[in-house]
């Protein structure tokens, strides 16, 4: 077996330069604004581990951190609340989403509804 360069991060393992340069030569980010990702986040007080989703904002792939809101009602995490604005460690997200625009809707005509 041919000698392999070591990995510190197995998920970047899985991304090609096609994925992070445009052809203008501009880095594309892996999260945007209007993604989801699933974060843990454990209670100070119980220790025990709850997984939430937060809707992002914007994201820092040089400092690989992610700014957004809690778009769940903890549970468990009663320090936590819906809407509350926070940064996230990319090594923390378990799931990441991107769902598609749904601000216009195409009639049965060809037309859209914005």
């Amino acid at each position: 077996m041919a000698d392999q360069p070591a990995v510190s991060n197995p998920r970047r393992a899985l991304t090609t330069s096609d994925d992070t340069i445009r052809p203008s030569g501009e880095p594309v980010t892996k999260y945007r604004r209007g993604d989801y990702i699933k974060v843990e986040f454990a209670d100070g007080c119980s220790g025990q581990m709850e997984w939430m989703w937060l809707e992002v904002d914007f994201a820092d792939d040089e400092k690989q951190l992610v700014f957004g809101r809690l778009d769940n009602e903890p549970i468990i995490n009663t320090e936590l609340r819906l809407g509350r604005e926070l940064a996230v460690s990319f090594r923390n997200i378990l799931d990441h989403r991107r769902f598609p625009d749904l601000s216009m809707v195409r009639r049965r005509d060809g037309s859209f509804d914005a």
